[in-house]
């Protein structure tokens, strides 16, 4: 019986042994087959890759959009604030030109007015077939107190004396200063 039993212990052993080496067998033949082929794994790492930046660009654009904004409308204020002063000077500076282009236009035609409205000396009025000198070398046509005529067409005589005929587009064009000067004055 002795050699039953040590029979059964070798031929135990090469069972165990056998078995060993099957399942490892088996558990390469398995590992190889459910291995991931190398264009796969490429395409999950990229699928990978491309979910993992969407998620971190919607995380970081809310605060990057609060940045940049901001950053945006602190500069956009400062140069609208720069080109207000700018605009805003060079208006005053128009303004102040225009008021005093008016103020001269409208000496100019109070002097000149004024001097055709100034009386004419007897040394002047000697002569009327010529024009009557009126003060600072301006010359008007002599009026139906000289002439005993009307005075020619597109004047009026002077109101005060009759001396001289003054022409209409003068009168408007004083008019007018005055008006003009009268509404820049009101105006802010």
């Amino acid at each position: 019986m002795r050699r039953r039993r040590r029979r059964s212990v070798g031929s135990r052993l090469a069972v165990v042994v056998f078995l060993a080496c099957a399942c490892g067998l088996v558990g390469v033949l398995v590992g190889r087959a459910q291995r991931i082929p190398n264009a796969q794994a490429a395409t999950v790492q990229s699928d990978a890759a491309t979910v993992a930046f969407h998620r971190a660009e919607a995380a970081a654009y809310g605060a990057a959009f609060r940045a940049g904004y901001h950053a945006g409308w602190v500069r956009g204020s400062a140069l609208a604030r720069k080109r207000a002063r700018r605009a805003g000077r060079a208006a005053a500076h128009a303004h102040a030109i225009q008021a005093g282009a008016l103020e001269s236009l409208v000496a100019a035609a109070r002097n000149t007015l004024a001097a055709a409205y100034s009386p004419v000396s007897p040394a002047a009025a000697k002569h009327p077939d010529k024009c009557v000198e009126v003060g600072g070398g301006l010359c008007e046509v002599a009026g139906p107190a000289i002439t005993h005529k009307a005075c020619p067409a597109g004047s009026v005589p002077d109101p005060a004396t009759d001396s001289v005929c003054v022409p209409e587009l003068l009168i408007e064009v004083e008019q007018q200063a005055a008006q003009a000067a009268a509404a820049a004055s009101t105006a802010p």
